[in-house]
């Protein structure tokens, strides 16, 4: 290793020699021959720094390798530091220990640095939250949260959004409500994404006028709603059964410039569907058609023969199923498998069996 050569030769080598080796062996994609320079370090009596150890804590963790950002982790506690900068790669370990389920051992992790004096910021606690969050133990991810006052931490807009969609996740969106208004109340900086995430979680439980309410609030803060945020509207308004009013949320969306999206499309035509209005979902349909001047995606018509067929009316699936060559389209197994179960439930096992050949 060049380190090696260095030290031969007799050069002054510190802290800020490995460390930069460090940065440069990471870059190249050596993580092994960068974490080597901790025991070359060792050996020189250079005691590695914080600031080496949360860089490869940070890279071992981008790189998925949690178990030896751990072990740093645990090597960086036998040197015994009495004080640590906020680094980035404690946060990062933390984040990473919860995307995988092991909020336990990020609690854990936090434990030891709020032990050492190492002061956990709003990142650390934020993600902790998450990991909670994500396992459902909502009770935990708010201990955590009222925790921060007396830590002198600032909660800042992503551990309320993380907050808000815990609780929408599981339903409890009084909760979720009380937890946006005291964000709003307190005048912390916010941004679109807790909207969009009550919003979504008030669709999801069929509560559209106080989606609606939030949704309207918007313009008011001075945001403007995204495609996905519309799109959470427009599944909420068919869900409910306000189809004309979906259909003007979806005027809407394009008055102001917004461009509907293949899920958009998506959603307009199962949620005609869903509600009966197959002679609209077709005329929609045909706009689309005639609007993308090509072949549309099969996905498309998908959605109308399977809600077709789950609505018995299987002479319109197949009358659709056998117009797609017109239109230069070639059913893919998804169409062929709505097709034979369509056939199966509605009576006709020897048709089913003839689709089947056909595949």
């Amino acid at each position: 290793m060049l380190i090696k050569k260095i030290i031969g030769y007799g050069v002054c080598t510190d802290e800020f020699t490995f460390h930069t080796l460090v940065e440069a062996l990471t870059d190249e994609g050596l993580l092994d021959e960068a974490k080597d320079v901790i025991d070359i370090m060792k050996q020189q009596n250079v005691k590695p720094d914080v600031f080496t150890y949360s860089y490869l804590m940070d890279e071992c963790c981008s790189q998925g390798c949690l178990k030896e950002a751990r072990d740093l982790f645990d090597s960086l506690c036998k040197l015994d530091y009495k004080i640590c900068a906020n680094v980035s790669g404690f946060a990062k370990l933390i984040r990473c220990l919860c995307e995988e389920g092991l909020v336990d051992e990020a609690k854990e992790v936090v434990d030891i640095m709020k032990q050492r004096n190492w002061n956990p910021n709003v990142f650390v606690y934020t993600s902790l939250m998450d990991g909670y969050c994500r396992l459902g133990r909502m009770d935990e991810a708010r201990n955590v949260f009222d925790s921060l006052a007396g830590l002198n931490v600032a909660p800042n807009v992503r551990s309320y959004s993380v907050l808000i969609k815990g609780y929408c996740l599981l339903g409890r969106m009084k909760e979720a409500r009380d937890v946006f208004d005291s964000m709003v109340s307190k005048s912390v900086a916010h941004d679109i994404s807790c909207y969009c995430i009550l919003i979504k979680g008030y669709c999801e439980k069929m509560k559209i006028d106080d989606a609606m309410d939030i949704f309207r609030e918007m313009p008011r803060k001075g945001l403007k709603p995204g495609v996905s945020t519309y799109n959470s509207i427009l599944k909420g308004m068919f869900r409910v059964g306000r189809c004309s009013e979906a259909l003007e949320i979806f005027e809407e969306m394009q008055s102001i410039g917004l461009e509907p999206t293949f899920d958009t499309h998506s959603y307009m035509l199962k949620g005609l569907c869903m509600n009966g209005q197959f002679e609209r979902a077709s005329l929609f349909l045909d706009e689309l058609e005639r609007g993308e001047g090509e072949c549309l995606d099969i996905t498309y018509y998908n959605i109308i023969i399977e809600c077709l067929c789950k609505a018995k009316k299987l002479d319109a699936a197949r009358a659709i199923f056998r117009d797609l060559a017109t239109k230069g389209l070639e059913p893919d197994v998804v169409t062929y498998d709505i097709m034979i179960e369509g056939c199966f439930h509605n009576g006709l096992p020897e048709e089913a069996k003839e689709i089947l050949v056909e595949m």
